[in-house]
């Protein structure tokens, strides 16, 4: 990380973008946060990074929006990342990873108390993990429930998000007990991005699935005719490209040949609806009230 981050050498969220983000009719912004500078500082200087989350969250606050402090792990810092912060907790790492990311969300808590604990909201753990099975969930659970009991030595009344692993899926919500979550004052969140090929068709940074930057055209619903055009648009993209060696370019075609030809069946209207029939059954089942799921991405 250069010093000092999140500066203009990125592109900036300015003052005025919130001003245009509430007059579009929005009434909250989920506002990320590496928290890698923090992490790779002493923590006597964390006041001075926490005093900039401040003010775009009082500039928030000005245009009438809540806020959503999402504690945003970078995907590819080696140190950073999401599955080496969760990992830190059970293995209790030297360099006490666990406990400065614990002390780090206490901060943001703090911070946000002291603002307006009414609107605004801590998510800790964006997307936290890539693995999709219950045992996955049982370790971001335990992880989720040991940075609560931290926050609630200062922060009693700010509510917090939880979301489970995979990418934050609302499969894997739907396999959660809500109960096992100790906190009550919590939001439980999902991610939605289905179906997948379509909504990241041209992403360039999958690694589970390279073909997807050469999709293109690929309808929603599908239509036999209209995927068989996305077909052929996608491999003539793919052929295009002069640095990729022989084997390569026949195991990406193979790949997004048979992810598109199955699209066909797996990608018409009902699919948005039974999910969150989905969703919606699992809080009655729990006990959780609909003002307590949040959508957190919505692609």
């Amino acid at each position: 990380y250069v010093y000092p981050p999140y500066g203009h050498h990125l592109p900036r969220f300015t003052i005025s973008d919130f001003h245009r983000v509430r007059q579009q009719g929005f009434d909250f912004i989920r506002l990320p946060i590496d928290h890698g500078p923090f992490l790779d500082l002493a923590e006597d200087k964390w006041p001075e990074l926490m005093e900039g989350v401040r003010l775009a969250v009082r500039a928030a606050l000005d245009e009438g929006l809540s806020v959503v402090l999402d504690v945003h792990p970078p995907t590819s810092h080696p140190v950073y990342r999401i599955d080496r912060i969760i990992n830190s907790y059970p293995e209790r790492r030297p360099d006490d990873l666990a406990g400065r990311f614990s002390r780090l969300n206490v901060a943001f808590a703090m911070m946000l108390d002291r603002e307006d604990v009414r609107r605004t909201l801590l998510e800790p753990m964006n997307e936290p993990g890539l693995d999709c099975t219950v045992a996955s969930m049982s370790v971001v659970v335990s992880v989720f429930n040991e940075i609560a009991t931290h926050i609630r030595t200062k922060s009693s009344a700010l509510r917090l998000v939880f979301e489970p692993p995979c990418q934050s899926s609302w499969k894997l919500l739907t396999k959660l007990a809500a109960s096992s979550v100790d906190d009550r004052n919590v939001v439980y969140s999902f991610h939605f991005y289905e179906p997948f090929l379509f909504t990241h068709q041209g992403s360039t940074w999958s690694s589970r699935s390279p073909f997807l930057a050469y999709v293109k055209g690929l309808p929603f619903p599908s239509t036999r005719d209209g995927t068989l055009k996305a077909l052929g648009r996608s491999i003539e993209s793919l052929d295009s490209v002069p640095e990729l060696n022989e084997l390569e370019g026949r195991r990406l075609r193979s790949d997004m040949s048979v992810a598109i030809s199955r699209s066909v069946d797996t990608s018409d209207e009902s699919l948005i609806d039974s999910a969150f029939s989905a969703v919606a059954s699992w809080s009655k089942n729990n006990n959780v009230r609909p003002e307590q799921i949040f959508l957190g991405e919505f692609g």
